[in-house]
């Protein structure tokens, strides 16, 4: 029999598309649909609904006041149940897990009820296949998480591996490849360490994945071990992959290369580049036994890459992508150097827009009279400012009563320090009598307040992703008084610091502004916040920030958490080495909360942090992290003499010191150290990039 047909639309609304300028325009409708459930809504761009010479889409709707917050735990789920209008916790309501069975239906597999803070954990276990949903119901509302869900597999046991090192990373068949492993283990449950007395398997396999060789050793009490392979001929070029019993591996290049005889380089231009006016630039070319490159043919070209600011998008601009601006051709002189010279060009009229540069990639291709051909690449970032600066601190947030101060890095558009001066002002913001939810936010404006080629719709953010970013919002606030101001030193080093003293609790901007060699401005400013403990927090729907990134053991790490919002619930998480050890429930009518946390010895490594808040159906997710040093691990080393000068076949020694964190020379044979010398000029085929421990952490 035919499908019956659907039922009657429940709700009905129109919306006119706009057309303004062609460009495509978002306009939001609110349908009016009260009753709780599941809904599709379907939109035509025809009021008949008709098939025929028709655009349909449609979209799945859920209706009600539960909101599900699901995550991953390693024994299974942990589902937060919440007030989609209040961001309440809610109890008592039911939480029902299902496998996805397309063939012969979902399945449920558990069902449990939230405790009082609205939570339940659900767990068991599972095939890794298999995928789950969730459903929550209480009374006539029903909540839904529809993602393909999956079980973790919970890790009993302590992880081992080793970092591997080569003496290089491109190598010829029949050469030897030497290596050295340094093993060790890493768990939730154990400490990190080297495994000492370890037999370890290391082998090679070429680039079919075929087993070319295998070697057993045994680590020393340093968990090191050493041995080398020779690459066989006959086998598939390409990469080749060492890999050891305990986990961990590398790759290296087999290739017939021939080695470089030569290289080129580009100078540092003799005078600042502006736009719209001629660059002269300057490169050579020398063989490694240190004659020039005479007669070489050279090709470059420039390509032009516009670099735009942040707020760029919101203020309706089209964006350019990159253009070839430039080519040419030439030969090298006697000593073996040329020269060139382009016309970085612009658009004048980008100049009106503020904060526009462009970076230029120059690129320059070298034959010699062999046939070899060598490249060189360099980019510099030019725009109507020919400076930048960055407003910096190494604090999240001030506390009030205490002496504040902010730094200011002043560089060139390549990012190299400038000395100089600048002028800076702080001014206390005006925020808001109320406080908006994130979807409510202004969006940012151009520099004449207006928005481009706007339509209404424009102007809304979509409360499904409103894009909440508290530093952002607080820059659209006006200036209510203006407190200091001072001028800039910058040394050497392109840095300068603004002292501003005890300031009150509130919002701050330091504004600062320099002129480049030519007299153009460049200007840029930051928000801050002071906040005393137990006041009335600033007009934000929810602000988290770190009072310092790293914080070492025996210290206190502090936490900014507030919201301008009446009896905001918010959730504080406190995570090492990915699993949860804290939850703290918060609830705004406390005023500013600084939460300390002191740091132990099991911190080292780091803490996770993560705050949320839900509200009308917005959720404020926040992410952040307190690095705790490794110190009583760290060694320091340096090299008390090294020659960078050497002839062939020429014995040279290098001596390297080795101190503690505490800053004592080690005793003897406390430390192994692996040191070799490679083949620089190899880089251009494999860029040789040794493995980093603190990569593991």
């Amino acid at each position: 029999p035919p499908p019956p047909p659907p039922p009657p639309p429940t709700s009905r609304c129109s919306s006119a598309a706009s057309d303004v300028y062609k460009r495509q325009h978002q306009t939001f409708t609110t349908p009016s649909m009260t009753a709780p459930g599941m809904y599709i809504v379907v939109a035509s761009a025809r009021r008949s609904f008709t098939e025929k010479n028709n655009r349909i889409v449609a979209v799945n709707l859920l209706i009600g006041d539960l909101v599900l917050l699901t995550r991953n735990t390693p024994s299974g789920f942990e589902v937060e149940v919440r007030s989609g209008a209040s961001g309440a916790a809610l109890a008592g309501v039911e939480v029902m897990l299902y496998q996805y069975e397309y063939r012969r239906g979902h399945r449920r597999v558990a069902s449990h009820r939230t405790d009082e803070r609205g939570l339940v954990s659900i767990g068991g276990r599972g095939r890794r296949q298999d995928r789950y949903f969730l459903v929550a119901r209480h009374e006539d509302q029903i909540g839904l998480d529809s993602r393909a869900l999956w079980r973790l597999t919970e890790a009993t046991q302590a992880r081992t591996a080793a970092l591997i090192y080569t003496d290089r990373s491109v190598y010829r068949p029949q050469q030897r490849l030497e290596w050295k492993i340094v093993a060790y283990r890493m768990g939730e449950d154990a400490e990190a360490g080297v495994l000492t007395g370890q037999k370890v398997q290391v082998e090679l396999r070429d680039a079919n994945h075929q087993l070319v060789e295998s070697f057993e050793v045994e680590t020393n009490r340093f968990g090191a071990a050493a041995g080398e392979f020779e690459i066989p001929a006959g086998r598939l070029l390409g990469q080749w992959s060492l890999k050891t019993s305990l986990g961990g591996g590398t790759s290296v290049r087999v290739e017939e290369y021939k080695r470089p005889t030569f290289e080129v380089t580009l100078e540092q231009p003799v005078a600042p580049l502006r736009l719209n006016r001629p660059a002269e630039l300057a490169g050579e070319a020398h063989y490694y036994f240190g004659l020039p490159v005479v007669e070489g043919e050279i090709s470059w070209q420039v390509e032009r890459v516009p670099v735009y600011p942040r707020w760029w998008w919101y203020w309706g601009h089209q964006p350019t992508g990159p253009q070839i601006v430039a080519t040419g051709a030439g030969v090298t002189d006697a000593d073996g150097s040329f020269q060139l010279t382009f016309l970085p060009e612009a658009d004048e009229r980008d100049a009106s827009a503020g904060g526009v540069s462009y970076n230029f990639r120059l690129r320059v291709d070298l034959v010699d009279e062999g046939g070899e051909t060598r490249s060189a690449h360099r980019e510099f970032r030019l725009g109507f400012v020919a400076i930048q600066a960055t407003i910096e601190s190494e604090r999240g947030f001030f506390l009030a009563g205490e002496s504040a101060g902010l730094g200011i890095r002043r560089m060139d558009l390549d990012g190299n320090p400038l000395a100089g001066t600048g002028d800076w002002v702080l001014a206390r913001l005006e925020s808001p009598d109320r406080t908006q939810l994130p979807a409510d936010q202004p969006l940012p404006r151009g520099a004449d307040g207006a928005r481009p080629f706007a339509t209404p719709g424009d102007e809304l953010r979509p409360r499904w992703d409103p894009d909440y970013d508290p530093d952002r919002t607080m820059s659209l606030w006006p200036i209510a008084d203006q407190l200091a101001e001072g001028q800039a030193l910058h040394d050497d080093e392109g840095w300068a610091e603004a002292a501003l003293g005890a300031l009150p609790g509130g919002a701050y901007r330091l504004s600062y502004k320099s002129r480049d060699d030519f007299g153009a401005v460049f200007e840029t400013s930051r928000e801050f916040v002071v906040v005393a403990a137990g006041e009335d927090p600033i007009a934000l729907p929810a602000l988290f920030k770190v009072e310092n990134s790293a914080v070492a053991v025996g210290e206190t790490a502090r936490l900014l958490i507030l919201s301008g919002l009446p009896d905001q619930q918010m959730v504080l998480e406190i995570f090492r080495q990915g699993r949860r050890i804290d939850r703290r429930d918060l609830d705004s009518s406390s005023g500013i909360q600084v939460v300390e946390i002191p740091i132990r010895s099991e911190d080292r490594g780091g803490l996770g942090l993560r705050l949320t808040a839900m509200r009308d159906h917005q959720l404020m997710s926040f992410t952040d992290s307190v690095f705790v040093p490794w110190e009583d691990r760290q060694l320091q080393l340096r090299f008390s003499s090294f020659r960078d000068l050497l002839r062939p076949g020429q014995v040279e020694s290098w001596r390297v010191e080795i101190e503690d964190w505490r800053g004592d020379f080690l005793n003897v044979g406390a430390a192994e150290i692996l040191a070799y010398m490679y083949d620089r000029s190899l880089d251009v085929f494999a860029p040789h990039q040794p493995p980093e421990i603190v990569s593991l952490y």
